[in-house]
């Protein structure tokens, strides 16, 4: 997705995101449960540092500042200022005063600071227009033994079966329709490919990379160490 269509499209979603992550995400894709396993796997201790790329509404939040206690820090970037309105909210309304909210690119990672102890990012790398630059930021700005966390799809459709000819469709109408997604970011063989690359770059770039599939095998879980 271009930059402006993520400003525009997440900027009008913003006031709504939570309440569809609650009663439609969460319950159906069991968002929650993959959240807490994406913040497992960076192995987070009191006093780390921490990168959210994609922050969204700030919904890893909780989770990675619990991790990291109040002598950690944690950083979240997001592209749409809509987003990161909503996340700002989270974070004065609990009083987090170790966590700073970052307007960029995920292709750039400007403004961040770092190096990281760990850095992750949820459902949100997939729509980035330059992926392989996000996924070289992602690693650049990680310490020696850094851990990294990526839960996303890696196809906008199921192989086969009921989802594939009666939900998938329905959803992708959905999806366009509220601008969640464009229609090249639903184009299947593009998505498949572009995390075909992603990953092999990832298992070259890190050491201790482990993978997991969910959401009915259209989802992946990937983790991993910069040597």
């Amino acid at each position: 997705m271009q930059l402006d269509d993520v400003a525009k499209n997440y900027g009008a979603l913003a006031r709504f995101y939570d309440l569809g992550d609650r009663w439609l995400t969460r319950p159906f894709a069991r968002i929650g449960r993959l959240r807490v396993a994406s913040v497992g796997r960076l192995s987070l201790r009191e006093g780390d540092s921490v990168l959210d790329i994609g922050c969204g509404t700030g919904l890893n939040l909780p989770l990675l500042v619990e991790a990291v206690g109040p002598t950690g820090r944690v950083v979240g970037l997001d592209y749409s200022e809509g987003m990161l309105r909503e996340a700002r909210r989270r974070v004065e309304s609990n009083g987090w005063g170790n966590v700073e909210l970052v307007h960029g690119d995920a292709a750039l990672l400007e403004g961040v600071g770092g190096p990281f102890d760990a850095a992750m990012s949820t459902w949100a790398l997939g729509i980035v227009d330059d992926l392989p630059s996000a996924l070289e930021r992602a690693v650049d700005v990680l310490k020696p033994r850094g851990r990294l966390a990526i839960l996303d799809f890696r196809s906008t459709q199921a192989e086969r079966g009921l989802r594939r000819r009666l939900v998938d469709p329905v959803l992708h109408k959905v999806l366009l329709w509220s601008g969640i997604d464009t229609a090249e970011d639903l184009d299947n063989e593009r998505f498949q490919k572009r995390w075909e690359d992603g990953k092999r770059y990832l298992r070259e770039a890190l050491v201790d990379v482990e993978e997991e599939s969910n959401v009915g095998g259209t989802g992946f879980l990937l983790w991993g160490t910069k040597p």
